[in-house]
């Protein structure tokens, strides 16, 4: 089975996902599309509104960096592609391609724009598996996706347990053009999985007839 890790589009995202994803404004610095929230450009450190000097966002010569929304209470994040070290925790599988983008973006700066192809005997998949993370506490177990292709999404999730000796799995139908927070109660699969003991977190699409896109982001444990 074919995998490259998210690690492998790290370039992109230092450009990409350098400041938060907000109303359109223009720099008057470089001329690059702004978010109106910022102070000062990310990419020259020109002040973007009137009244604030350029070069005041900058630190050492750089550029200041975009400072991300506090998490809501309640929440813990599992996956929101912000750091570096977690994107290359996750591997895109069976033909799947994972880049963060700015695009869609609904936590923090990132997301994980997915491409995947028309894969009659596969499953194009994003998969974690790692340390135990303890569910127990929670509520929910989230996740933000917008379907960016033509026909409606069947996403799969599927959690292990312990050495991934029980499972479970959700199917999710998202239609075209369409930003969906996918849940998953937690109480309805304490029997069947360890909450104590996640080691497995697998989003997959069974067997697609047509290619697509999906973007994901915001994987996340709510009280």
């Amino acid at each position: 089975m074919k995998w490259r890790t998210v690690a492998a589009a790290l370039c992109f995202a230092r450009a990409v996902c350098a400041a938060p994803v907000g109303e359109a404004a223009t720099c008057p610095g470089c001329g690059a599309e702004a978010a109106r929230e910022w102070k000062f450009c990310p990419f020259c450190a020109s002040g973007v509104h009137a009244g604030v000097k350029d070069g005041e966002g900058k630190r050492g010569g750089g550029p200041a960096a975009a400072v991300a929304p506090a998490r809501p209470a309640g929440e813990d994040a599992i996956g929101d592609f912000e750091d570096e070290a977690q994107r290359a925790e996750w591997k895109a599988l069976d033909g799947c391609e994972a880049v963060p983008v700015a695009d869609h973006a609904t936590s923090g700066r990132c997301a994980l724009k997915i491409s995947f192809p028309a894969h009659p005997a596969g499953a194009p998949s994003l998969l974690w598996e790692g340390k135990p993370r303890n569910f127990t506490g929670y509520r929910f177990f989230r996740a933000d996706v917008f379907n960016a292709g033509r026909h409606p999404l069947s996403l799969s999730l599927k959690l292990k347990s312990g050495r991934h000796d029980r499972q479970t799995t959700q199917e999710y139908e998202i239609p075209p053009g369409t930003r969906e927070t996918i849940e998953l109660p937690l109480r309805n699969i304490a029997k069947r999985v360890d909450l104590r003991d996640i080691t497995y977190v697998h989003y997959f699409i069974w067997q697609p007839e047509h290619r697509g896109i999906y973007y994901l982001d915001n994987i996340r444990l709510s009280r």
